[in-house]
């Protein structure tokens, strides 16, 4: 399966077709852009999330996390069905290969929606 996920995602498709798929590459890319706008969040956060959201995402590869699934429909994906689903595990299988597991975290803690009109945990702390 993961030979098949590397295919998928390295296949290039034009960045303007709206069902583009994101390479490795581009996730590193999106990755590091993001970066730029925020600071180190407490480790304590992270802890808290993975408790809440996702126990076993230490021990466990990171495209098989249920925190990327949820993340790669919000910032990747507009698909519902079968083929949304088959395209969400393409995703998960580009974030892992192009992130480590402390680093998608960090990304997952500057976006995730913590209410209230609050996206990450910045935008949080300052509510």
């Amino acid at each position: 399966m993961a030979v098949s996920l590397a295919l998928i995602c390295a296949t290039p498709v034009a960045a303007d077709t709206p069902s583009a798929m994101p390479t490795p590459a581009e996730v590193r890319a999106d990755y590091e852009a993001a970066r730029t706008r925020w600071g180190k969040s407490p480790d304590i956060m992270g802890d808290l999330v993975i408790v809440a959201h996702d126990r076993p995402f230490r021990t466990r590869p990171l495209f098989r996390s249920t925190m990327v699934s949820h993340f790669s429909r919000r910032h990747y994906q507009q698909e519902k069905g079968l083929s949304g689903h088959m395209r969400g595990i393409a995703i998960a299988g580009a974030i892992s290969m192009a992130l480590t597991h402390d680093e998608f975290l960090d990304w997952y803690l500057h976006s995730v929606d913590f209410g209230r009109g609050c996206h990450g945990v910045d935008a949080a702390a300052a509510a």
